[in-house]
């Protein structure tokens, strides 16, 4: 497969797609969060979402790195992601739906996120904190200030430079 045809790969639309997602990470989901999560998403459910989707976490991930990095909240079991679409401008619409259904969840979930799972919507400090232990966090936020004190690496999930 060449290189460009790897979006083909989750069958998400490989054209630009305006629109709004909510992750969690959730410590377990026991039929209790099953049921939680189809009264709030299932058919009869009023939500705009396209996209709800629960993913095991675990195995290596779950594991401790024999050298120190900055993936976060392994002792997650589950990742929660829900997505709508939106006309452009219109994404902060479905803010309020979606993160109802993290809501639903939250007897469940760890406070935490994946970086990876996290858009624009958390780029804010208290966002991005979301995605690391308090530790990793403050490590984050120095290597930062030591290689990026002007903050060019922001558009993404940013963590402010600042010295500690």
């Amino acid at each position: 497969m060449p290189f460009t045809g790897i979006p083909a790969i989750h069958a998400d639309p490989v054209d630009p797609l305006p629109g709004y997602e909510a992750t969690a990470l959730l410590r377990d989901f026991p039929a209790e969060t099953a049921e939680a999560l189809i009264a709030a998403a299932g058919p009869d459910a009023d939500t705009p979402a396209l996209v709800v989707e629960v993913r095991q976490l675990g195995g290596a991930l779950g594991r401790e790195p024999a050298v120190a990095n900055a993936v976060g909240s392994r002792d997650a079991g589950f990742q929660f992601l829900a997505g709508a679409a939106a006309d452009p401008g219109a994404e902060e619409q479905l803010h309020r739906p979606l993160t109802g259904l993290l809501d639903a969840l939250s007897p469940w979930a760890t406070g935490r996120a994946m970086a990876n799972f996290m858009r624009t919507y958390d780029a804010t400090p208290d966002g991005a904190r979301r995605a690391y232990d308090p530790e990793t966090y403050t490590r984050l936020v120095r290597v930062k200030h030591a290689y990026d004190p002007d903050n060019l690496f922001r558009p993404s999930l940013n963590i402010t430079p600042a010295p500690l």
